[in-house]
C-alpha cells in the first residue's frame, strides 16, 4: 500500500504523540535519541538510516507527488504540511 505524504506525516504525528507525555517537539527529539540509542547498542548505524530516510523522503516528495497531495487535501478539507 502506498500512502501520500499527508498520512506519512500522519501517522508520524501518531507515534510523536504516544511516545511520552511531553509536547510533541519534545517527543520527537527524545525519540531520536532514543533511535540513536538503539542503534548504538545494537550496532546499527543511525547515521546511514537516517541518509537512507532521506533519501526515501526526497524520493516521496516529488513536485507529482506533492501536488497530489494538496488536491487530496484540499478535497478533505485539511491543511496540507
Amino acid at each position: 500500500m502506498t500512502l501520500t505524504n499527508r498520512e506519512r506525516a500522519d501517522r508520524c504525528e501518531k507515534a510523536i504523540a504516544a511516545y511520552s507525555d511531553d509536547d510533541t517537539r519534545t517527543n520527537l527529539v527524545d525519540l531520536l535519541a532514543d533511535a540513536m540509542h538503539w542503534c548504538h547498542l545494537s550496532g546499527d548505524d543511525f547515521r546511514d538510516a537516517l541518509e537512507t530516510a532521506e533519501m526515501h523522503f526526497d524520493a516521496e516528495t516529488t513536485p507529482d507527488d506533492i501536488a497530489e497531495d494538496f488536491a487530496r487535501n484540499d478535497s478533505a478539507g485539511r491543511n496540507p504540511l
